[in-house]
């Protein structure tokens, strides 16, 4: 498997412009500025982004839960991953 940069991943602004950033170093991983995107959808994307060592982290767990016999336990997980990455949970 290639290497990233540990999560977790966080979400920083400066001038107006949403970065995702490793938590301890502050290494950015990405810049999300993009001047044909308004506002609301570079913080999307930068809180998709910024969720990907948790999404990946949730995949392999979901994968291991299934392949154990656990699918609705793998379904929590996915669900859970899937509503902070949009958003609604935190």
């Amino acid at each position: 498997m290639t290497k990233h940069t540990p999560g977790p991943w966080i979400i920083s602004a400066t001038r107006n412009c949403p970065k995702a950033h490793q938590e301890e170093t502050h290494l950015m991983v990405a810049d999300c500025r993009n001047a044909l995107l308004d506002k609301e959808e570079q913080n999307k994307n930068a809180r998709l982004i910024a969720a990907a060592p948790e999404m990946l982290e949730a995949i392999n767990l979901a994968i291991d839960l299934i392949r154990k016999g656990s699918p609705k336990t793998a379904m929590m997980i996915l669900d859970e991953v899937a509503a902070k990455t949009k958003g609604e949970t935190e």
